[in-house]
């Protein structure tokens, strides 16, 4: 029984909700702070997003349902067949299931992200004073010639894109948290399997945000939060940094939304953007491959994002892509073994 729990994928959620619990108590007593203004902050900005996202979950269900019409159609099946009497009933007996599994998996995700939340209030306290923006500069000058938090910004685009980048930098959380909520209800098994990804993804990211604490480009070089030392060679990117309108915008909504904090957010490295994004993208594309279609620009857009409103280094997009993949594979990998243990245990039997 031991065996056949390890090899879940689900035990990652498990293993995270003890890693947050413990990094929140250490860094509280570290910092004596519990960074509760930086948890204010972003409920603050994305509450209201997540409140109006939660429309496309009720359409995701309606198209599943006209979906599962269209198949039977397709099959030369009655469609009224799918939504029988009959068939409502066989529906029904799967609410056991379904609470069985928020029992096993949905609490606890829940109590595992709500720990993960909190741990970001006394980590960001502990890493305000151990930036490495100037390290993260140099990476991003090594790999690309330039510096493309900035660069990308001296560029003039449309209104109507930055509006559709700003759009999926904004709403890509709330938007996971309804696919999410839609693989719950509809895909239990996928959805353990996702989730398995996105916590061992999130235990990746907290060694990346403490071994390379840094805060935004732009809040380190450009408002530079701390005042602190803008080396030389970094000052020449930022005189020529000269956002337009609906980038600068931007900024101005961030910084309203943080009014009287003390502590500004510093979990840069992976970038959770870029993860979250990969993992949608992989993951609407087992329920669907044609949802590639609407997730692939989601994910391509917000990503952009991060570096065009300079709101991370350019690093943290190939070390978020590499974290999301690795969450991915190690879970598939995890949801084989399963399957192999639970044959051998059908043989045995």
């Amino acid at each position: 029984m031991g065996q056949k729990f390890f090899v879940r994928p689900e035990i990652f959620i498990y293993l995270a909700l003890v890693v947050f619990t413990a990094t929140f108590f250490i860094l509280n007593l570290l910092t004596g702070h519990d960074g509760s203004g930086i948890l204010e902050h972003y409920i603050n900005l994305n509450a209201p997003k997540l409140a109006w996202t939660l429309m496309p979950l009720l359409v995701a269900l309606l198209v599943h349902g006209i979906a599962l019409w269209v198949k039977a159609i397709i099959q030369q099946l009655d469609p009224a067949v799918v939504f029988s009497l009959r068939n409502l009933k066989r529906q029904g007996a799967k609410i056991p299931g379904i609470l069985k599994n928020f029992a096993v998996v949905g609490i606890p995700f829940f109590l595992a992200f709500s720990a993960m939340s909190f741990a970001l209030g006394p980590l960001n306290v502990f890493n305000s004073t151990r930036l490495r923006d100037e390290l993260l500069f140099r990476w991003d000058v090594f790999l690309t010639g330039t510096f493309p938090p900035f660069t990308l910004a001296s560029i003039q685009y449309p209104s109507w894109f930055v509006a559709a980048v700003e759009f999926s930098f904004f709403y890509l959380v709330s938007i996971m948290t309804v696919f999410s909520a839609y693989l719950f209800l509809v895909h239990q098994k996928l959805f353990r399997e996702a989730a398995g990804a996105f916590f061992l993804s999130l235990m990746i990211m907290l060694a990346g945000w403490v071994v390379f604490p840094v805060l935004s480009p732009y809040d380190r070089f450009v408002g530079n939060a701390y005042s602190l030392a803008v080396p030389a060679e970094v000052r020449l990117y930022v005189n020529q940094y000269q956002p337009q309108e609906e980038i600068a915008r931007f900024w101005e909504k961030i910084n309203q939304s943080r009014e009287g904090l003390t502590i500004l957010p510093t979990t840069a490295l992976p970038s959770a953007h870029v993860v979250w994004a990969v993992l949608l993208v992989y993951y609407s594309w087992r329920v669907w491959k044609w949802l590639l279609l609407a997730s692939i620009p989601l994910a391509f857009l917000s990503t952009l994002g991060t570096n065009l409103f300079a709101a991370h280094y350019f690093v943290d997009i190939p070390t978020g892509i590499i974290t999301g993949l690795v969450a991915i594979v190690v879970v598939s990998w995890l949801r084989k073994n399963q399957l192999a243990y639970e044959r051998k245990s059908i043989i045995i039997r």
